[in-house]
């Protein structure tokens, strides 16, 4: 999908991994995902102590999610390991 902001278009990509799941996962904890949707609308930067990495962290405003940018490594531990 692109977005076009003050004249500059930004593309962005999305992979949904395990989605069946996931979605049993929102609805258990979030009550579905107009409410996932909703919380992560709403994120601001968050500066997470420890950890080496150097990821970016974001937290939705309404505190229920935290979002980390996972690094190569990672996702594929993830990927294998589901």
């Amino acid at each position: 999908k692109s977005v076009r902001t003050d004249g500059v278009v930004t593309k962005f990509t999305t992979t949904v991994y395990f989605p069946l799941q996931f979605e049993v996962l929102r609805s258990l904890c979030l009550g579905g995902n107009s409410s996932f949707v909703r919380s992560l609308s709403r994120c601001c930067s968050w500066a997470s102590k420890g950890g080496k990495s150097g990821a970016y962290f974001a937290k939705t405003l309404d505190d229920r999610l935290i979002v980390k940018q996972l690094s190569r490594s990672e996702l594929s531990s993830f990927v294998e390991g589901g």
